[in-house]
């Protein structure tokens, strides 16, 4: 907690890594099968599917986890989450990487959504409909 890269992590994300580590289990030493739906972090942290799944990125950004598999649907047709290794705990014989420690001090940025909003094309489509059409002009 007293890491730089720690500090820098928004509160967000902070709750959805502890939500995460709460899922490791000494006995079992299940670090690197860890898994959490953005779903399910969004109700357990009391955020938005959508900045849970940045809070996602940004832990990774800050070297506090490691994705070891993607998720996918399954063969039953149900979603399977990814599943996590925490770098601060050492994951089978290997000792802890520790990621955050050597974070490079680059703040984390957000991707920009990709999707351009098709608000404006609603709009200009509504204000072309609601135009007199002139006689005798015709529209090219």
């Amino acid at each position: 907690m007293e890491s730089p890269a720690w500090r820098a992590m928004s509160t967000a994300a902070r709750l959805v890594y502890i939500s995460l580590k709460q899922r490791y289990s000494t006995n079992f030493k299940n670090n690197g099968k860890l898994y959490l739906s953005t779903r399910k972090a969004a109700a357990e942290v009391g955020i938005s599917k959508s900045l849970a799944a940045r809070c996602f990125q940004e832990i990774q950004h800050y070297g506090f986890g490691v994705m070891t598999t993607r998720a996918y649907l399954g063969v039953e047709g149900k979603g399977k989450a990814p599943h996590w290794r925490l770098t601060e705990i050492g994951c089978m014989n290997d000792p802890p990487t520790k990621d955050f420690l050597s974070w490079d001090g680059v703040l984390f940025e957000p991707p920009k959504n990709r999707i351009p909003s098709r608000r404006v094309d609603t709009l200009s489509r509504r204000v072309d409909s609601c135009q007199p059409k002139c006689p005798g002009v015709v529209d090219i």
